[in-house]
């Protein structure tokens, strides 16, 4: 299977239509229902098929250092027009309903576009890409759950203290190792595009420092409910 530039227009778009049209019929649906948790969902359901297409483009075989810059296969570009229509859906309710936290997540997410866009563009990088989004969205779902749980004020339930837990330790293990191995044989070598290296480069020092922030502050609420316990 072969695509076009205007198919892969086209395919993003309408998904992209798909998701906008899954936030309407959520908030039909869900009226009481904030509108960023309404938005949360849409972009989980975007995340979770993303994971699925990339164990379906089986990306546990592809290593990131093998053949960097190589042609992507039909299964990739399925994977990364579904990511791409995703992150601009997210981009766009956040910039037009009024949810865009900060400048971060601006930032953040049109690094992601750029990478997408231009593995998309060029037919290239498809499997290391894919070998990225990956393991920096596997965590995500678990921040839909944390956000979901204290709209519903569970935060000193112990399920939320495990599901916190566990996704802290996970972010860092894989900032730490992935993410190591990337910056450390992936990102210096010249054949990528320079437009998904900078990207590439930008989530591992970021997404590192994070996950040092983050580890420390589920210590912390460790260490403070073992002193209320005593």
């Amino acid at each position: 299977m072969e695509f076009t530039p205007a198919g892969i227009v086209l395919a993003v778009a309408a998904l992209f239509t798909l998701w906008c049209a899954l936030y309407v019929l959520t908030s039909l649906a869900f009226p009481d229902t904030p509108k960023a948790g309404r938005n949360r969902f849409v972009v989980t359901l975007n995340i979770i098929a993303t994971l699925g297409l990339a164990v379906w483009c089986e990306f546990y075989k592809t290593d990131p250092c093998d053949n960097p810059g190589a042609e992507s296969n039909a299964k990739e570009t399925i994977l990364l027009i579904n990511a791409l229509s995703g992150m601009l859906y997210d981009l766009f309710h956040c910039c037009c309903i009024g949810h865009l936290e900060n400048l971060r997540q601006f930032v953040h997410h049109s690094l992601v576009i750029m990478m997408l866009s231009t593995a998309l563009a060029t037919g290239r990088s498809g499997s290391e890409v894919v070998y990225f989004l990956f393991f920096a969205f596997i965590t995500l779902p678990m921040n839909s759950l944390l956000r979901f749980m204290r709209y519903h004020d569970m935060t000193e339930h112990i399920a939320y203290k495990i599901v916190d837990v566990t996704r802290a330790v996970l972010f860092l293990f894989l900032r730490v190792s992935v993410g190591a191995y990337v910056a450390y044989c992936y990102i210096p070598n010249p054949v990528p595009h320079i437009l998904i290296r900078i990207p590439a480069t930008a989530f591992n020092v970021v997404g590192l420092i994070f996950a040092v922030v983050n580890a420390r502050r589920v210590y912390r609420q460790m260490m403070q409910t073992n002193q209320k316990v005593e």
